[in-house]
This record gives C-alpha cells, sequence and structure tokens, in this order.
C-alpha cells in the first residue's frame, strides 16, 4: 500500500514536471518572437524615416516618436516571460526534483543514494546560465534599448544649442521626455536582471555529494 501510494506521487510530480517544461518552452518560444517583433517594428519605422533625406523628411520624422514607447512595451512583455521561465525552472530545481529524489531515496535500503536533475543546481549549469544570460543581455540590449536610443538622438538631429533648447524645440516634447523615461526603465530592467543573474551565479548548488 505505501509503494503504491509513493508511486502515486511520483507519478504525480513528473506529470507535474512535465507540464512545467513544456510551458517552459512554450514561453521561450514566445519570447524568442518578440524580438524578431520587435525588431520589425523598429526596422520598419526607421525605414519609413530615412525613405526621405533625415534634414527634409518632414512628417516621415514624427515616426519615430514611436520606436522608444514600443520598443519599451515589448521589452517589457520579453522581459516578463523571461521572469516567468525563470521561476519555473528554480521551482523544478528547487521543489520537483527535491520531491522526487526525496520518494526515490524513502525505502530505506543501503542501495546508493539515487538523485536525479542534479543538472539543473550544478555548478557547471548555474555557470551555463550566467552566460546565457549574458547573450539575453546584449540581445535586449540592442534590441529594446539601443533603438529607442537611436530614435531619440535622430530627432534631436535638426537641432543645435543646448540639450533643453532642443527638446523644447521638437513639435513634441512631452512625448520625447516620457519615451526618454521609458528607454531608462528599460536600461535599469537590464541591470537587475543582470544582478539577479549575477547573484545565481554565485549562489551554491542545492545539492551537495554525500
Amino acid at each position: 500500500m505505501a509503494d503504491d501510494v509513493k508511486n502515486m506521487q511520483l507519478q504525480v510530480h513528473l506529470a507535474e514536471y512535465s507540464a512545467l517544461r513544456n510551458e517552459a518552452l512554450t514561453l521561450i518560444k514566445w519570447r524568442d518572437s518578440l524580438v524578431f517583433i520587435s525588431l520589425s517594428i523598429s526596422g520598419a519605422i526607421f525605414s519609413f524615416v530615412f525613405s526621405r533625406p533625415l534634414n527634409n523628411a518632414g512628417t516621415n520624422v514624427t515616426a519615430l516618436y514611436l520606436v522608444a514607447p514600443l520598443s519599451s512595451i515589448v521589452g517589457g512583455l520579453w522581459m516578463v516571460n523571461t521572469w516567468r521561465i525563470k521561476r519555473i525552472g528554480n521551482y523544478i530545481s528547487e521543489e520537483i526534483s527535491k520531491k522526487i529524489n526525496m520518494l526515490l531515496n524513502s525505502s530505506g535500503s543501503n542501495i546508493t543514494e539515487i538523485n536525479i536533475m542534479q543538472w539543473e543546481s550544478s555548478n557547471q549549469r548555474i555557470k551555463y546560465k550566467w552566460n546565457r544570460r549574458i547573450i539575453e543581455w546584449f540581445v535586449y540590449l540592442m534590441t529594446f534599448i539601443v533603438s529607442g536610443i537611436l530614435a531619440q538622438l535622430l530627432l534631436l538631429k535638426s537641432y543645435t544649442g543646448s540639450l533643453k533648447n532642443q527638446i523644447l524645440e521638437l513639435d513634441f516634447p512631452g512625448i520625447y521626455i516620457m519615451n526618454c523615461i521609458m528607454v531608462i526603465f528599460g536600461f535599469v530592467g537590464l541591470m537587475v536582471y543582470l544582478f539577479k543573474g549575477f547573484k545565481q551565479r554565485v549562489k551554491p548548488s542545492i545539492y551537495v555529494s554525500q
């Protein structure tokens, strides 16, 4: 009877692991598609603006006001998906794998201890996740931050004087300032993401060899 209960618990945890893994894979695919969506939007806007000489672009330049907010929105969705993927990974490595290993080693026999999913919490895995986070940081920076900064700089290209005067001479200075704030918040979120990844890198492994 006890073995039946243990097997049932094991199957439940394995089913939960499979469901969460599939959810993480779906989120990863959606997150990757957000990069291409943002690049497509920014590329289309920049192509529209540069279809005429920048100094004589007229209303075309106004489209640059859309780059920062659209990049920030898509970047925010990208970051939310990244946090969800990270939480799923942490739950698998810190909860599900621990419960499964406890069930597998609860027989009380003297056989060699079984530890599965150690890769999720091994030092090699943590180092790999850090390296991957650096790549993700670079993708986020180039796709969602640099495009917004470039658009903001191009809006000021036709004006001279101090930065304050250049902003005041714009057609929509209020929108420009809001866009700058969005870009700054995006960059701060990026640094927080990188800092959390560094803390995870130095975090000791969950499982320690006996």
